[in-house]
């Protein structure tokens, strides 16, 4: 991707940390950029991603007239003397990449100014929700069918990582028309395991089923980590950079009021491999059951209704997928397809359903079961 400077930059809590107060102050730092971006670059030897940012649809759609030139040849050619440095994709961000209706609204920006042909990729920024993996799969569909044959909608996330530091780990993925993701909790740490040979849980990994509890736990009191800090067991006195005991206040030694943990740095690297797996078999299976659920019944978009409440289930028809990826199946269909008279009309008159499945929306509640699998940046 370019460099850019997220428009939230300019918004607080963050903008008295950044010192921008404005959101044209993001978007100006970030045509600069892109100046310095397509100058400086060498043709070919890298993709760039042109990054779509904004805070609502006003911005975001000002964003793009700004810097969408970086992205047409004609332009390149004519201010940079040189075509191929053109930028060859984009990348979803700020409200484009969690409000569904700004998403459709960038993807028929680029379908009108004719800047979707040759351009291969278009990337979502933080967002791994399996809900989303199966709207974005649908508008992949359709893109390739009327735009371009090669373009690839991706996305990223971030929960496989940030949770392994946190201590947590994917335990199963769940499938169900109110749950639908990936269900975390603590992972296993303790320095009795050490040198264990009980086969680790959670064999339906390739990770996990090629170790053992010894593997994940390997460290125990007084074995050392890798800047040389010796673990430590409940009760044992806290030593400084010296080797001595720490004092408190009064003058006490400080004692260890927990094990340390039995991790190592390799313990980490498989947890997060595991999570990874299952995150990206989560996404593989939500759309294999989207695939097939779509064809349950014979249901229309059109007759979409606001749940009551937020655990209503009374429109779904399936055991497996929540109904609402099943309604964008067939209305992204029909927006996207270029006998459409007026898509923009579309998406303002099902702008209530489109709120309800975009982050943020009514429908975006995490179960207390889980750690919201996904993360914003």
């Amino acid at each position: 991707m370019t460099l850019d400077i997220p428009a939230f930059a300019a918004v607080q809590p963050l903008s008295k940390k950044t010192g921008l107060t404005e959101f044209s102050d993001t978007l100006d730092i970030s045509l600069l950029n892109l100046d310095y971006f397509v100058r400086n670059r060498t043709p070919g030897a890298t993709k760039f991603l042109n990054v779509l940012s904004g805070t609502d649809e006003a911005t975001a759609k000002e964003w793009y007239e700004g810097v969408k030139h970086f992205s047409m040849p004609s332009f390149v050619a004519e201010a940079y003397g040189d075509a191929s440095r053109t930028l060859e994709g984009y990348a979803f961000a700020g409200i484009n990449m969690k409000d569904m209706s700004c998403v459709l609204n960038r993807i028929l920006d680029l379908r009108e100014d004719n800047l979707l042909e040759g351009k291969d990729w278009i990337h979502f920024l933080g967002t791994g929700r399996l809900q989303w993996a199966c709207f974005l799969t649908a508008i992949q569909r359709q893109l390739r069918l009327h735009d371009n044959p090669n373009i690839t909608l991706s996305f990223d996330a971030a929960s496989p990582f940030v949770n392994t530091a946190y201590g947590q780990t994917y335990a199963y993925n769940f499938f169900e028309p109110g749950k639908f993701g990936y269900f975390m909790d603590r992972a296993f740490d303790n320095q009795r395991w050490k040198d264990s040979e009980v086969p680790a849980p959670f064999g339906h990994s390739p990770i996990m089923s090629r170790l053992t509890m010894g593997d994940l736990c390997p460290m125990e009191a007084g074995d050392l980590d890798k800047n040389g800090k010796a673990k430590l067991a409940e009760g044992q006195p806290i030593l400084d950079k010296e080797g001595k005991p720490k004092l408190d206040s009064e003058g006490n030694p400080m004692l260890a009021e927990r094990d340390s943990t039995s991790w190592d740095t390799q313990s980490y690297l498989y947890y997060m491999g595991h999570s990874v797996f299952n995150h990206i078999t989560a996404v593989q299976e939500a759309n294999r059951l989207a695939d097939v659920e779509r064809y349950r019944e014979d249901i229309d978009y059109k007759h979409w209704k606001k749940p009551t409440k937020k655990s209503s289930k009374a429109q779904e028809i399936s055991p497996y997928v929540p109904v609402n990826i099943i309604y964008f199946q067939k209305f992204v269909e029909d927006l996207l397809d270029p006998q459409n008279p007026n898509p923009r009309e579309m998406i303002s008159k099902y702008k209530e359903f489109l709120t309800h499945i975009s982050f943020g929306g009514e429908e975006d509640e995490v179960d207390e079961e889980v750690m919201d699998t996904f993360f914003e940046f």
